[in-house]
């Protein structure tokens, strides 16, 4: 059964959060191990205006009843925790709990019709996740790429859940389960890496998190398990490789053009790539003498402006302003090709952490460049030169802190060794 800690909370959850109706709040109460009263209040609203993490109804014009029905939502908190106290700390059976509430409530007598509760359906961790899908893909600010990763959460869970031959309940994420889950996730077919496995425990945790406020359990040991993710091994190009870059001859393959002119772009303002492959002519603007790019970021929906480079112009100029069109995915790959024509062979020692085991190898750099590379390499070589200006640049990366941003940029530990390196070199 799941571990209650500390003095047992009474949770308010919806009755069915993918409806546009009114649909009836539900209290839940595991008041002891093993003992579960689930008890409806009576009242409907609709999920647009219940707000899951206070469970209370929004206040809001829209909801003139908000005051009221949260009046009543804290008296039957508080009638809960009275009965539990004034029976030993819960020694009561969860139908004589039902019915002390009822009497408390002044509903002794009422037929059987009126009080009748909707059935309540037993949910188990998969449909959860399903419930969850389907409420964010309903938000208008939904990311496609978020909506993506959790569906392969689930897809992951469900081919788990299918070989190990079992349903898998709230009570069961445990530091068995996790473990269990990390070494089918690193064994063969799979092979995934321990930052992978690592993020999709984030999600999973961040599930049961959102599942234990909605009143759906009361277990916290999915809090006990640990994995920490593998330091991976970062690259930028400096300066004077993208210069190298833009001065490569490519008018007979307009293919590494647009990928070598889009890696630029994002070289020089900083942005995601879902940031800098969407810059148009209205986000260039005048201010003071200086042409600057206003954009605002779909992640974090940040506004941010950047300076526009000379090599940054002569790149938008080529399109209008307008920066050419690329898949992710194509991009990375025609990066690899990009990368062996521009000469950039020389060979890395990388981090390795396939099906969990960690080693190192050596692959040639041409291999390791990804879109995001133009991002960190615009990070490192802008502090690099202008260290003075880290507040100005990191308004722009979006970090919060120059903690964050040191451990993003590659810099600071190749400079510190060739510092320490020409100092104890010397007599």
């Amino acid at each position: 059964m799941p571990k209650i800690i500390g003095f047992p909370k009474v949770r308010f959850n919806l009755f069915d959060w993918n409806t546009n109706q009114e649909t009836y709040i539900i209290l839940y109460y595991q008041y002891r191990k093993g003992e579960r009263l689930k008890f409806s209040t009576g009242w409907k609203i609709k999920p647009s205006d219940w707000d899951g993490r206070k469970q209370r109804a929004r206040q809001s014009k829209r909801f003139e009843d908000s005051v009221y029905l949260n009046s009543h939502l804290n008296k039957l908190e508080q009638l809960c925790t009275d009965i539990f106290l004034e029976n030993k700390k819960g020694n009561i059976s969860v139908e004589d709990f039902r019915q002390e509430l009822k009497v408390r409530l002044g509903e002794p007598e009422r037929e059987a019709e009126e009080t009748e509760e909707p059935e309540i359906q037993h949910i188990d961790f998969l449909d959860f996740i399903e419930q969850y899908y389907q409420e964010r893909k309903g938000q208008p600010n939904a990311k496609a790429g978020t909506l993506k990763f959790i569906h392969k959460i689930k897809v992951h869970i469900q081919d788990y859940a299918k070989d190990r031959r079992r349903k898998i309940e709230f009570a069961d994420l445990n530091d068995k389960f996790f473990s269990d889950l990390r070494d089918w996730l690193h064994s063969p077919p799979r092979l995934h890496s321990t930052n992978y496995v690592q993020k999709i425990f984030q999600y999973v945790k961040l599930f049961v998190r959102r599942a234990e406020t909605r009143g759906l359990h009361n277990s916290r040991a999915y809090q006990d398990f640990k994995l920490p993710k593998t330091p991976i091994t970062k690259i930028v190009l400096s300066f004077e490789q993208l210069e190298h870059l833009a001065q490569i001859d490519l008018s007979d393959n307009q293919r590494l053009e647009k990928v070598r002119d889009l890696f630029l772009i994002g070289s020089y303002t900083g942005l995601r790539f879902s940031d800098f492959t969407r810059i148009q002519p209205e986000h260039i603007q005048d201010h003071e003498g200086e042409r600057l790019i206003h954009i605002t970021t779909q992640k974090t929906e940040q506004s941010v402006i950047i300076p526009l480079h000379k090599t940054l112009d002569e790149v938008l100029k080529k399109y209008g302003y307008k920066s050419p069109s690329m898949s992710n995915q194509k991009m990375n790959d025609y990066l690899k090709e990009l990368g062996q024509l521009a000469g950039f062979t020389k060979e890395i020692i990388v981090n390795d952490a396939t099906g969990g085991i960690h080693t190192e190898k050596k692959v040639p750099m041409w291999e390791m460049l990804t879109t995001h590379v133009a991002r960190r390499s615009f990070a490192t070589n802008f502090y690099q030169k202008y260290p003075e200006q880290i507040d100005r640049i990191m308004k722009i990366t979006g970090h919060t802190t120059e903690k964050m941003f040191r451990a993003y940029i590659v810099t600071d530990a190749l400079n510190s060794a060739i510092d320490f390196g020409k100092a104890i070199s010397k007599p």
